[in-house]
């Protein structure tokens, strides 16, 4: 199935993601709402909406965020906030947002082992506003080790020597 990606104007999206909730085609997930504002360098979590289907709306002052972790209940925190969804796909919207600005999120998942060991994963990741976007976090390094943490854009881009 080919999924249709609609940019809409803010008032026109919500009224038909209204049509959407009210017709019960839809599956959705609330988040951790934090008391910060994007002005104070951290933003607000809202809610997410999940399987909608073909039909996605993106907000252009929005950013999706898709994140699955290997467990149901492995804690996901986002620039430092913790959220409160649990299952294996958890779903966030970033909203209030200049359109086409790029915003930077460190998004942190973790779990204990076999062993009862803490390990973590954090990826610092780049999303512009009006796109979404889909992280997979396995948290398999012991916490605090700095391997655990990965920066878009600062893979590893050595050329091999002759």
């Amino acid at each position: 199935m080919q999924t249709k990606v609609i940019k809409l104007p803010s008032i026109l999206a919500f009224l038909t993601l209204l049509t959407v909730i009210l017709t019960g085609s839809h599956q959705a997930q609330a988040q951790c709402s934090c008391q910060s504002s994007a002005a104070n360098g951290t933003l607000p979590w809202g809610a997410g909406i999940a399987n909608m289907g073909a039909l996605q709306i993106f907000e252009e002052d929005a950013i999706y965020l898709t994140v699955n972790v290997p467990e149901d209940t492995a804690p996901l925190t986002i620039n430092g906030d913790p959220t409160i969804s649990v299952g294996k796909t958890r779903y966030f919207v970033i909203r209030h947002l200049e359109p086409g600005r790029t915003y930077q999120f460190e998004i942190m998942a973790e779990r204990a082992n076999a062993a009862g060991v803490a390990m973590e994963e954090i990826k610092v990741i780049k999303v512009a506003a009006g796109s979404n976007r889909m992280l997979e976090l396995n948290p398999i390094k012991r916490k605090g080790d700095p391997d655990a943490r990965t920066v878009e854009g600062e893979e590893d881009n050595e050329s091999p020597t002759d």
